[in-house]
């Protein structure tokens, strides 16, 4: 546990594929009452039921939603119905149970209809009314015992909205609207009219997410990168990360268990504690296959069973079981030609001094700290080592590293300096033992080797002796 909270990178299954999510495209989840994940994409909405993908349309199943296009996000609500906002098509409200579809389009001949524009934020307060937010056209409330929409505008004074193009909407514990414009963040208190800026480092940012977490501090991101964390009640404001750390924009937000949040961004997702410390950053590996699958993270939700559902532009819908920690893969790392870029691991060793030496099938030596992140390498050709195939490590009680490889057998310091080179038979290196009275013991493919006292001696090893 202690090594997956520093360095290890999550596994992650892939669901599905560019057939059942169409192009690769995440951009919303949500999980209805049943279980059932829907799936927001590009080209419409898809049901996963745990077995198989199936897309929906106005009239139930089949190849594509008609009429909804781009999904940009989804809400089930308390009633189990399950709400979702478009790029261009209005409104719709679908119920899992009946499949049921109902779309609300704008009119401009009515005033209580829908408002135009994209709809880029939904959330439903206490009374079971839903709020909409639109680009362009503030915010909607919809009430759904009359099916009335009622128009909140910046041209309005007296509710001081800042900004109609509303890109996040979040209504926490408490009853308090959080509304996430192009102009920052501002919230609407449970039985106040007016609406109030909060969180001045996200001022003039276009606030694209919103979560609450356990604790009752609400989180927000930005898409010019900036995160802010805020006490529920005083709104008092604890920001994280500036724009000018260039970490990417937040699109979404999940907590796990023990406070922990993962964040979404254009570059990935991070780790993060819950009092916002960075834990780690979990990025895209060419190589690693069972890594995440896209840097650009829209979508995420932690499932009733405590799964992290993972959706991305480009990668598709993808899972991971936090509570699975007992096995884990040191995946790739480093550029063409790095040491740990193909990591064929042939022996490992953990020195006196904390640091683990990984030695590989073709690249050398690779060094890593306790927390097995890559402190260091040493490559086929550099600094007096010729070795490519290192298949025995051993350190001796005097300290030196000994490092057994095709190119024959390598005395070493903890800092990777050659100190001599022996041939011990005229075969490779196979295995290397440390002694305990300072002895080294030399598995070679020519035989047994003994190194003791400066002295290098071949072991005859009869029948019947072992």
């Amino acid at each position: 546990m202690a090594l997956a909270a520093v360095g290890a990178q999550p596994r992650f299954d892939t669901v599905g594929d560019a057939a059942t999510i169409p192009q690769s495209v995440v951009s919303a989840l949500a999980q209805d009452r049943e279980g059932r994940l829907w799936i927001g994409t590009g080209a419409g909405l898809v049901r996963y039921d745990g077995y198989s993908f199936r897309s929906q349309t106005l009239g139930g199943a089949g190849s594509a939603l008609r009429g909804l296009g781009f999904v940009r996000n989804l809400l089930v609500a308390r009633d189990g119905r399950l709400w979702v906002g478009t790029e261009s098509d209005g409104l719709a409200v679908l119920d899992p149970r009946s499949e049921k579809l109902q779309v609300f389009r704008s009119d401009p001949a009515d005033a209580a209809a829908l408002a135009p524009g994209t709809i880029r934020g939904l959330a439903e307060d206490r009374d079971g009314k839903l709020w909409i937010g639109t680009i362009g056209h503030g915010l909607d409330r919809f009430d759904p015992a009359t099916g009335r929409f009622e128009h909140f505008r910046k041209t309005d004074p007296a509710l001081g909205l800042l900004d109609d193009r509303i890109q996040t909407l979040l209504v926490d514990s408490q009853g308090t609207l959080w509304v996430g414009n192009w102009s920052g963040l501002q919230r609407r208190r449970a039985g106040e009219s007016r609406f109030e800026p909060v969180a001045p480092s996200l001022k003039g940012q276009i606030v694209t997410s919103l979560i609450e977490t356990s604790d009752g501090h609400i989180w927000a991101g930005s898409q010019q990168g900036g995160l802010s964390r805020l006490a529920r009640g005083s709104g008092e404001e604890l920001p994280l990360d500036a724009p000018a750390n260039g970490h990417g924009a937040v699109h979404s937000f999940v907590e796990l268990e023990g406070g922990l949040v993962w964040v979404g961004r254009a570059s990935g997702i991070e780790r993060r504690s819950a009092g916002g410390q960075l834990l780690a950053q979990i990025r895209h590996e060419r190589l690693n296959r069972s890594g995440l699958a896209s840097n650009e993270v829209r979508a995420l939700l932690r499932d009733r069973a405590g799964w992290v559902w993972v959706g991305s532009y480009g990668g598709g819908l993808q899972r991971h079981n936090p509570l699975d920690t007992g096995i884990w893969v040191r995946g790739p790392e480093g550029d063409s030609g790095a040491v740990f870029e193909e990591p064929n691991a042939r022996s490992l060793l953990q020195l006196d001094n904390g640091e683990v030496w990984v030695g590989t099938g073709e690249r050398g030596l690779a060094v890593m700290d306790a927390g097995l992140r890559l402190i260091g390498q040493l490559r086929p050709g550099e600094r007096g080592f010729a070795g490519r195939r290192v298949a025995g490590l051993a350190q001796t009680r005097d300290g030196r590293v000994w490092v057994g490889s095709d190119a024959g057998l390598y005395e070493m310091d903890r800092e990777r300096r050659v100190l001599r080179q022996l041939q011990a038979g005229s075969g490779r290196v196979r295995r290397l033992l440390a002694g305990s009275e300072g002895s080294l013991w030399i598995g070679t493919q020519d035989g047994l080797f003994r190194w003791y006292q400066q002295q290098l001696v071949r072991l005859e090893i009869k029948a019947g002796c072992l």
